[in-house]
């Protein structure tokens, strides 16, 4: 059984967005406005070298351990093994995650991304916890966003917590994909980009999703002509995990 329940925020960390401050001092502050438990933190630092990612790690966990948050380390299962973090995640190019779970032990999480349903599937039957599926918005580096049919399809359709990823830096992006169906949302510019006080208001609507955060000022994730109906659509994940 995993140690953690999954909450339904992941905070994933890109120290080039925020060159002037340290990652400590971002997640410390991060996780002291939130609830304790409700978020988890991703280490995400491709260009880093060994040591310096093993040392930043190690620095990482007093401070997740202290607000009960875990913490993943980006496809690194050493690096996660030897600073006895929380888990990984796994990118869709990675080890496979039953290779990723023959190594680790029985309680880490695993966390796989997906761009599509088969490779989800695949993910979940070979041991996935969770599963990150995006991009939702275009993001700097993917300008083309999912469809609404296959977000809300995934998340319908797997036994395990589906994660909206991919621009989404407010709470009317948030509310809107956790409208669709998604368990909770993953953000790397939400955490080094936004204030507290935005990410505050994200976990709000991660927690209590609203149509009343639909706005017409803002682009719809998805063509406007679905918006109505899956305003009121809820697609009962809530009845299937449980949201710390």
């Amino acid at each position: 059984m995993n140690k953690f329940k999954i909450p339904s925020l992941c905070l994933i960390t890109h120290r080039h967005l925020t060159p002037s401050r340290h990652i400590q001092d971002i997640i410390f502050d991060a996780l002291s406005c939130l609830p304790q438990g409700s978020a988890m933190v991703q280490l995400r630092e491709k260009d880093m070298s060994d040591k310096a990612l093993y040392e930043l790690a190690m620095s990482l966990m007093p401070i997740t351990r202290s607000f009960h948050t875990p913490l993943l380390i980006n496809g690194r299962i050493d690096i996660a093994l030897a600073v006895q973090a929380d888990g990984v995640h796994l990118p869709q190019d990675a080890i496979p995650v039953n290779v990723a779970r023959q190594l680790m032990k029985d309680h880490m999480l695993i966390g796989a991304s997906s761009h599509d349903m088969d490779t989800a599937k695949h993910q979940v039957n070979q041991g996935a916890d969770f599963v990150f599926f995006g991009p939702i918005y275009p993001t700097p580096t993917k300008t083309t966003p999912q469809s609404e049919k296959t977000l809300s399809k995934i998340a319908s359709t797997l036994p395990v917590p589906v994660f909206a990823v991919g621009g989404i830096m407010n709470e009317i992006r948030a509310n809107e994909a956790i409208s669709r169906g998604a368990y909770g949302i993953a953000a790397i510019r939400l955490l080094m980009s936004s204030s507290l006080d935005t990410l505050k208001k994200v976990h709000h609507v991660i927690t209590n999703p609203s149509s009343d955060y639909f706005r017409e000022d803002l682009p719809s994730m998805y063509d406007s002509r679905h918006s109505r109906d899956h305003r009121r659509c809820s697609s009962g994940v809530e009845q299937r995990f449980r949201k710390p």
